[in-house]
């Protein structure tokens, strides 16, 4: 089996995110998955330096330009770019090789890819969630006493499309994975893949 894993989040970084998608792409690596990790690039160091870690000789990691600019105190950043190279990195890879699926995780990722999936005719994809994020960001707006209604119906726009139109949808917990069920429309198959620790990365670092 071929994937492609797609994350806009930078490589190494000590975002929290990075980590746990290199860990689930290792951990497929290891069970003979070949694995091509499309990400931003982001510090300096090489990322099995940064991780303590091996990659993998069946993970083939693709570092693309990371479009951040620091003015001042203000930072700009924008991952529109970012998917057009990860797009076109899809198309290279899909032409040498036949991939089974592409995973992502990112909402705004994969409602950009879906949306180009039938035009370009883009292998599978499936999309791994950890939450609803639409109830996410109406409880975040509440803690912070803000209103923003058009946000919020943009993520659900974009929540119900993702749902809709990806081949399967990938869920940490039985209970997510029942109220995706009950709250969207659901093309392919609801997977569930428990979220853990990787007690080796752990105990090697402790």
């Amino acid at each position: 089996m071929k994937l492609i894993l797609v994350n806009p989040n930078p490589l190494p970084s000590p975002d929290p995110e990075s980590l746990q998608f290199l860990q689930t792409a290792v951990a497929l690596a290891k069970n003979n998955i070949d694995v091509y990790f499309i990400v931003s690039k982001g510090l300096s160091e090489s990322v099995e330096t940064y991780y303590n870690l091996q990659i993998p000789r069946n993970l083939h990691l693709h570092l693309l330009p990371c479009f951040k600019i620091q003015y001042a105190k203000m930072r700009i950043s924008s991952n529109l770019p970012f998917f057009f190279l990860s797009l076109f990195k899809i198309l290279d890879i899909i032409k040498k090789q036949k991939i089974n699926a592409i995973v992502v995780r990112n909402l705004k990722l994969g409602y950009f890819l879906l949306g180009w999936g039938h035009i370009l005719n883009l292998p599978s994809l499936l999309f791994e969630t950890h939450e609803i994020f639409t109830m996410s960001f109406r409880e975040e707006m509440s803690r912070k006493g803000i209103k923003s209604h058009k946000k919020e119906y943009k993520i659900e726009k974009m929540e119900r499309f993702v749902y809709k139109t990806a081949n399967g949808i990938i869920c940490i917990t039985g209970q997510l994975s029942r109220i995706i069920k009950e709250q969207f429309a659901i093309k392919g198959p609801v997977l569930i893949a428990p979220d853990g620790v990787n007690l080796e990365f752990f105990h090697g670092n402790k």
